[in-house]
Order: C-alpha cells, then sequence, then structure tokens
C-alpha cells in the first residue's frame, strides 16, 4: 500500500519492494542488477525511493551543473537523415572495412542516387564517423544548442527515430520526426508488397 500524497504523484510501486534495493538492509547486488538489466525501473524506484524518504534528493552544487554535458540538439536535416539510416547502415558502409561488407558502396550510391549519398553523409556526421576531407566538402556545422521550449521526446519514437533516449525536440522537430516514420514504414510496407 502506497501512502498519500496531497499532488498526486504517488509512485507506482510499494514501499517494501523499493525498501529492497534502497535504505537501510536493502541489496546493493540486487540494486546494481536491476540498474543494468532494466535502468527505466531502477530509475522509477529510485524516485519512489525519494519519495518514501529512503534516499534524499541532493541538488547539483554548481560545479556539477557546469560541468554536466551540454544537451545535444539535433538539426532537421540530422533527425530526417537519422531516421532513413540507422547507425548500424551507416557503419557498415563507414565503418572500418565497409566498403567491403556489401555489394553496394559509397561510389556506387553517389552515382546512382545523389540524394541517398548525401543522407547517407549527413546521417554519418551525425553518428559521429569521421569523414575525409574530400567526404566533408560543403557539409553543414554542427547545429549548436539552442535556448527554446524543448520537450522529452518518448523512448519508442527515440527509437523509432535512431535518435538517443532522452533527446529533446521541439514541436516542429516531433511534427517532422512522425512524418518521417511515417514515410519510411510506408516505404517499407510498398517494397514487402511489391516483393510479394
Amino acid at each position: 500500500m502506497s501512502e498519500f500524497n496531497p499532488f498526486g504523484n504517488t509512485p507506482k510501486h510499494s514501499r517494501e519492494r523499493v525498501s529492497r534495493i534502497f535504505g537501510k538492509g536493502s541489496s546493493g547486488k540486487l540494486a546494481q542488477e536491476t540498474k543494468m538489466q532494466n535502468p527505466a525501473l531502477y530509475a522509477e524506484l529510485r524516485q519512489a525511493a525519494v519519495f518514501y524518504g529512503l534516499l534524499c534528493e541532493v541538488p547539483m552544487s554548481p560545479l556539477e551543473k557546469l560541468l554536466r554535458p551540454k544537451e545535444r540538439v539535433f538539426s532537421a536535416d540530422e533527425i530526417r537523415c537519422r531516421i532513413r539510416f540507422s547507425e548500424a547502415e551507416v557503419k557498415a558502409l563507414y565503418g572500418k572495412g565497409g566498403n567491403d561488407l556489401g555489394a553496394e558502396n559509397l561510389n556506387d550510391i553517389a552515382q546512382k542516387d545523389p540524394q541517398r549519398y548525401e543522407d547517407l553523409r549527413c546521417a554519418a556526421r551525425s553518428y559521429g564517423f569521421a569523414l575525409s576531407e574530400r567526404q566533408t566538402q560543403g557539409t553543414a556545422k554542427p547545429h549548436a544548442a539552442a535556448e527554446d521550449n524543448r520537450f522529452l521526446l518518448s523512448d519508442e519514437l527515440a527509437l523509432k527515430a535512431n535518435l538517443p533516449v532522452g533527446t529533446r525536440v521541439t514541436s516542429s522537430e516531433l511534427d517532422l520526426i512522425i512524418s518521417g516514420i511515417v514515410e519510411v514504414q510506408t516505404a517499407k510496407e510498398a517494397a514487402a508488397t511489391e516483393a510479394k
């Protein structure tokens, strides 16, 4: 049974369950296993432990705030390219020995489908693959973090768009993500229908 909270954000986990992982007499081994196997559950249990008073939330010091990594902001082109190509697809072409992995190589793609090649280059930059000087000519600089109204993208949409979990986006970027996912899914379904 959980405790009453007038603010309505009562944890969904019981105090007994939370106290097995956090607080006096808890199991550090169980906490570590939970954190490694199911980070989302661990985060929920940790928030519940703070709610029940088993842990206290320590505010960040000014130095910790300063040293905290900056939030990565993706440009509209990066989002579009990440939706179209997963990191594994890009790595297959740009990673070590990438051109030996498949029948298709970058030169073939550049000649046959220049737009696809540009999108692959954009995705490669976004995923952090080092491109040669020739490959980076005419490429845009990374998008700087903007201080505007951003909200947390759901984990499901982030994974479908090949974006890191915890990415924050604007409403226009969310529209771009949803339309891009629908476009890619429609193309996959059309290709599967043609194959039949």
